[in-house]
């Protein structure tokens, strides 16, 4: 964006716009170039959180996916055991022996599946609080600025 764009009012929204209007500002008046610098900067962030949301709503949607396919397969796995239980209950106790040796392995598959599902739902947990923490921070930046530039303005 040109300085020039950045000084016309037609530029700003409309209540920044009514501000220069209303106090009869001019673009060569400091306080009109303080509002335009405050406007441009504010877009600019703006731009930024949008981005860093955009990331984060693709982050999260990619783990869920991942979360979800392991739920799925623990579902099966769950339906697989109880059917397991069954032939257990009537077979003999040597055969039960023989079949909790040969499920060993896909249960401990399954444990596993389920551990580092729940590690990548630990860090996508941490991911969503410190974005949260940065979107309160900038909201909280962005305030304290436009806060300060108004007192300010309204201050002799």
């Amino acid at each position: 964006m040109k300085p020039e764009e950045i000084l016309d009012p037609e530029n700003m929204p409309e209540e920044l716009q009514w501000v220069a209007e209303h106090y009869r500002l001019q673009p060569n008046d400091p306080v009109f170039l303080l509002i335009a610098w405050h406007w441009k900067t504010v877009q600019g962030s703006e731009s930024k959180l949008t981005a860093v949301s955009m990331e984060l709503q693709a982050a999260l949607t990619a783990r869920a996916k991942l979360i979800l396919e392991a739920a799925d397969s623990i579902a099966k796995v769950g339906g697989q055991l109880a059917k397991v239980q069954s032939a257990l209950d009537a077979k003999p106790v040597a055969l039960a022996k023989q079949l909790e040796a040969e499920l060993a392995a896909p249960v401990t598959a399954a444990v596993a599946t389920l551990t580092t599902a729940e590690r990548a739902l630990a860090r996508s947990v941490q991911l969503v609080e410190k974005a949260q923490r940065r979107h309160t921070a900038a909201a909280f930046v962005i305030g304290v600025i436009f806060g300060g530039s108004l007192l300010a303005w309204l201050l002799p």
